[in-house]
């Protein structure tokens, strides 16, 4: 199953019952046929290569011989009507062994018996997340909505798709992933190669993955990649706005897409690492950091207050603001930083390098505050580093969840986050038990 020789083999699963079935005309798209059978003309729209005709021993004794007189190269299943619960689990084991991975796969649920579209929606979703199969349509023949002898043959395929945004979005949400947007954007771009919404999907295929670039630089704690990334989706966003809107209409999760969206186009700068130093990249790389928190991704978050309480000493001094991403710079800040945390521990300092940056802070009297907080930040950095690999007690999950939020809320204090709580993006429903606020003295005694 699944390709032959790179082929993709696609497969047409269709369902009989014991009804008298009368020749309708049935229309699908622009094609109609007159048939007993709309997957017969689902047959012909398609060309399945493997054709799947599902039904009891009965309905099969009744319509199987008529349906391989139109085509020949149909298999038969034969299943039996549940009569416990865990009867109903037997079409899936056989959906599951008909479909292999990759296939190409089209459904007709018209004359299922009742539990059998529920089963059918549950097991497409399956597959479609296990096997990675393309789900071409799952179809029904509305014989209710008879119009002048057509019948309409509509596609409800919908549903499962629907489902397929709420994973992804649940993923983006929990876990800050966003591939199964850019994987939805490529099958719908795959399903819809019509000219006229080939531009379209094209748009909405390359936001999808821009918003994948992003999430791939906050997972590797590219945090200057992630920021300038931020700021071409806002732009794109505001750039093609009127076809975004127009996919809302059709894909209505999307708008719920979108309002999760602004944690990144907050965070947006264009170019961090080629401007100077200041109080907006400050504040956007402290948003970032909570960002970060929020997904469970601590060790990043870590990495992330750290460099920021870098970023923050060149800041403050307010000398080679232009090069603060140097690493030259950089060192003369850190240093500063540990030789005063040595100091505030009433540690010697005589055999410490006393950087430009030392001096800087100790001119303009920084707080101790400051001190703490790297203090806190490296012995919470340097046991993660070395992934456990000390006779030193471990870490606590929950009680270092508590220590670095403790850490941005003080900082937060300071650049915006908790002065509008509509920015605050630190996640209020976390099962932890934080008590501190935060302290009220960064700058100053």
């Amino acid at each position: 199953m699944g390709k032959v020789g790179g082929k993709v083999i696609r497969k047409l699963i269709a369902f009989v019952g014991k009804g008298n079935y009368d020749e309708v005309k049935y229309k699908l798209d622009d094609y109609e046929e007159r048939s007993k059978f709309p997957f017969y003309l689902i047959y012909k729209y398609y060309n399945p290569d493997e054709v799947y005709i599902i039904s009891t021993k009965d309905g099969l004794s009744m319509w199987f011989g008529e349906v391989q007189k139109l085509i020949p190269n149909s298999k038969s299943i034969e299943i039996s009507l549940p009569s416990k619960n865990e009867d109903i689990w037997d079409l899936h084991k056989e959906m599951d062994r008909i479909v292999g991975k990759g296939d190409e796969i089209v459904i007709d649920i018209t004359y299922s018996f009742r539990h059998i579209p529920f089963m059918i929606f549950s097991s497409a979703l399956y597959e479609f997340r296990i096997k990675d199969v393309s789900l071409l349509g799952i179809f029904y023949g509305a014989r209710d909505a008879n119009n002048k002898d057509i019948v309409p043959i509509f596609d409800l395929s919908g549903a499962v798709e629907l489902i397929e945004w709420h994973y992804a979005l649940s993923s983006f949400i929990r876990h800050g992933r966003s591939k199964e947007f850019t994987d939805i954007a490529e099958k719908l771009q795959k399903k819809h190669d019509e000219i006229t919404w080939k531009k379209e999907y094209g748009i909405l295929l390359k936001i999808t993955r821009t918003i994948e670039s992003i999430s791939n630089a906050i997972y590797l704690n590219q945090n200057l990649k992630a920021l300038n990334a931020c700021y071409s989706l806002g732009e794109n966003l505001e750039k093609h706005g009127d076809t975004f809107r127009k996919f809302e209409v059709i894909y209505p999760p999307l708008h719920d897409v979108m309002n999760e969206l602004k944690i990144f186009t907050d965070i947006g700068y264009k170019e961090p690492e080629k401007s100077n130093i200041n109080e907006e990249i400050l504040e956007k790389l402290i948003m970032l950091a909570k960002h970060q928190i929020n997904i469970g991704l601590i060790g990043e978050s870590i990495e992330t207050v750290r460099e920021w309480l870098v970023s923050f000493v060149i800041y403050m001094c307010g000398e080679n603001l232009e090069s603060w991403v140097d690493r030259k710079t950089r060192v003369s800040a850190e240093k500063a930083l540990g030789v005063l945390e040595k100091e505030v521990r009433g540690e010697s300092i005589i055999n410490y390098e006393l950087t430009w940056h030392y001096c800087c802070m100790k001119t303009k009297n920084i707080s101790k505050k400051i001190i703490e907080l790297w203090s806190k930040t490296i012995a919470i950095r340097n046991k993660v580093a070395h992934s456990g690999m000390t006779k030193e007690a471990g870490l606590s999950y929950n009680d270092t969840v508590c220590d670095i939020e403790y850490i941005v809320k003080t900082i937060n204090k300071f650049f915006g986050g908790e002065k509008d709580e509509k920015k605050s993006i630190i996640n209020t429903n976390r099962q932890v038990p934080c008590n501190s606020d935060g302290d009220d003295q960064i700058f100053g005694t």
